[in-house]
């Protein structure tokens, strides 16, 4: 059976094997830091097994192949460099091992965000990077609120998945700086798969109903731009070559 068409996330994969998504929240129990790593070992275990469709690697064998991944890191992600394979024992966890070269390519391009977060310590950086705020003002009860569900309900449903990403804007114009002033918040979210985020941020800039927003701004930016720039005369120029 090709299972590969049947699993683009972790709940297909729970869904073939007919079990249960994990309740996330049971691995509060392990230190902060450790808990995203954990978690995606969790899912990269069920994928496997659900695309291995019942095979099981025979360590004791030497005759039989297992194929894995391997990655390379690039511009603060991972990135599949090519397959490998061993027969009686591997460099990586034997649970994410497949049969064949084809199954752990798929198992790499489909699901990149979810070997980085097993392999990689957390940075606050890369492809699945979690809410931010400005360091220079201290966020208000509805940007920390934003913040949290975005992290605690948002982001699940991002992860491992090729074809989800999301981006957040949080803003509060009424909010104060860290010297008192009236300032403005801003905390900007993203999580997720890039090609799906910049697709969708791609639709954002180019639609119709979008359009009357991203003129304002770009008129607000630009004219930004010519203050702090030295003034009309370097605005122009700016323009004049295509800045």
């Amino acid at each position: 059976m090709n299972t590969e068409k049947k699993i683009a996330s972790y709940e297909d994969a729970c869904r073939v094997l007919n079990i249960q998504p994990i309740n996330e929240e049971v691995f509060n129990i392990f230190p902060k830091e450790d808990q995203r790593s954990m978690l995606a070992y969790h899912k990269l275990t069920v994928i496997t097994r659900a695309l291995n469709n019942g095979w099981k690697p025979n360590w004791d064998d030497q005759n039989e192949w297992k194929y894995y991944p391997l990655f390379r890191y690039v511009n603060a992600g991972l990135s599949c460099a090519y397959t490998v394979n061993a027969a009686a024992a591997a460099s990586l966890g034997s649970r994410l091992c497949f049969p064949t070269s084809a199954l752990a390519k798929y198992a790499a391009e489909h699901f990149a965000d979810l070997y980085r977060d097993y392999y990689c310590f957390a940075s606050g950086n890369g492809e699945t990077q979690q809410a931010e705020s400005s360091q220079e003002e201290p966020q208000s009860d509805f940007l920390k609120t934003t913040t949290e569900v975005m992290q605690k309900h948002l982001v699940p449903l991002c992860n491992g998945s090729s074809s989800r990403g999301l981006i957040v804007v949080g803003c509060d114009t009424d909010t104060k700086d860290k010297n008192g002033e009236d300032s403005t918040g801003v905390m900007v979210g993203f999580c997720g798969n890039y090609g799906a985020i910049i697709k969708g941020l791609k639709e954002l800039l180019t639609g119709k109903q979008s359009a009357p927003i991203v003129e304002r701004a770009t008129r607000e930016i630009a004219f930004e731009k010519m203050i702090k720039g030295g003034g009309i005369e370097s605005f122009l120029k700016d323009i004049m070559n295509n800045n």
